[in-house]
């Protein structure tokens, strides 16, 4: 009888626990990753080039032809709420108006006008309406006049355009609410309805100049002139102050007197304040700039005058008031572009911008400027590197993406 070899229990033990012995993996193969396209900077810009308007994504930099556009660009007014802008472009011996932007991100062409011509344009505070005037400068009892012209109202969304109805106004200056705008003729200030151009109230705008409206509608900035009698002299001399008032005149009070000689008025985008420049007070042909409060009635200085600081004059304010830009011209003669940050009280004079004229703000955090080459260049205020649009572009808008 054969004889069998007994199992050790443990091993049977170990045998049932076991699994097969792994299989080998295959080795994946290698993944090669594309290094990412390098980003350009996050804005967008629309611009004019050779007969078009160009819609330039410069963080992609794609480039989209929106339409035809003849002309070089000699005004530029942007919807306060972003997104359009009205655009007067030279033509030869024409002016032509543009609906830059708008809902279908196209163009409009709202008017072309034969030159000479004065063009004024209004959109509301929030942008939904638009009105533009023109009228042809002329002559009246050795007086400039205004001639033929008319005000339109125009739907911003699709750019038409249709009649308000004035007979002698022909100046747009603001919207006073969604159905009256304050416009103007030669001799006077009106707030009408817009429908039909019913006059609402008149003030006499003979001793008005310069006049400058806040963007709210709610007040009129301008230079007071008329003859005052000099007893010591007798002899009358014209009398001139940069004053304040309401649209229908009431509340007119005195901001500077002319000796300081004012000049180029800009008001912040609320209307509370508005900045100017005025001549140095013991250093003629320098300019400083002030800023004046609508509810306090005091001005103050921007950087007060000293014996050898630059001349600062051309302010502008930044879209949400935080900041104003201007042309400073130091003891070189240069002209340069700078920027006072109001929570910083010393200014930022912008490298590379000698002898470049503002163009406009590109947002809160940067501005945009013409060289005297021609070249358009923003300078971003948040530490970026500044950067040009393409050689031959006439910037219409630029504004962050």
């Amino acid at each position: 009888m054969p004889r069998f070899r007994p199992i050790p229990v443990l091993a049977l033990l170990l045998s049932a626990c076991s699994g097969p012995a792994p299989l080998p993996m295959p080795v994946p193969e290698p993944v090669l990753v594309e290094p990412p396209a390098p980003e350009g900077v996050p804005f967008r810009a629309l611009y004019a080039e050779a007969g078009r308007v160009v819609a330039h994504d410069l963080a992609g930099d794609a480039r989209r032809d929106v339409s035809s556009f003849a002309g070089a660009v000699v005004g530029r007014y942007p919807s306060p709420a972003g997104g359009a802008v009205v655009a007067v472009a030279r033509d030869g011996d024409s002016l032509a108006v543009w609906l830059v932007g708008g809902a279908d991100e196209r163009t409009h062409r709202l008017a072309a006008l034969a030159a000479p011509v004065e063009t004024t344009v209004a959109w509301s505070p929030d942008g939904t309406n638009l009105a533009f005037g023109h009228y042809v400068p002329t002559t009246r009892d050795a007086r400039p006049a205004m001639g033929a012209g008319d005000i339109l109202r125009v739907d911003p969304a699709t750019g038409v355009a249709a009649r308000v109805g004035c007979q002698a106004a022909r100046a747009v200056l603001a919207w006073m609410g969604p159905d009256e705008l304050l416009v103007r003729d030669t001799n006077n200030l009106y707030v009408v309805a817009l429908d039909g151009c019913a006059t609402r109230s008149t003030v006499d705008a003979r001793r008005m100049h310069r006049l400058s409206v806040a963007p709210d509608g709610r007040h009129v900035a301008y230079v007071h002139r008329e003859l005052v009698y000099n007893r010591q002299r007798r002899a009358y001399e014209p009398d001139s102050t940069l004053r304040i008032a309401a649209p229908d005149g009431a509340d007119e009070r005195t901001v500077v007197a002319f000796r300081y000689r004012p000049e180029r008025l800009a008001w912040k985008a609320d209307g509370t304040e508005f900045a100017y420049d005025v001549e140095h007070p013991d250093r003629p042909g320098v300019r400083v700039i002030s800023i004046y409060d609508v509810a306090s009635g005091q001005n103050a200085y921007l950087h007060p005058p000293t014996g050898d600081g630059p001349s600062e004059f051309a302010p502008s304010w930044s879209p949400g008031g935080t900041r104003l830009a201007y042309r400073t011209a130091g003891s070189d003669g240069a002209v340069r572009l700078a920027v006072r940050t109001f929570a910083d009280p010393f200014p930022t004079v912008l490298e590379g911008s000698e002898g470049a004229g503002l163009v406009g703000w590109a947002g809160e955090n940067a501005v945009a400027a013409r060289l005297p080459a021609g070249v358009a260049r923003v300078w971003r205020l948040d530490g970026g590197m500044p950067f040009d649009l393409p050689v031959g572009a006439d910037p219409i808008v630029v504004a962050p993406r």
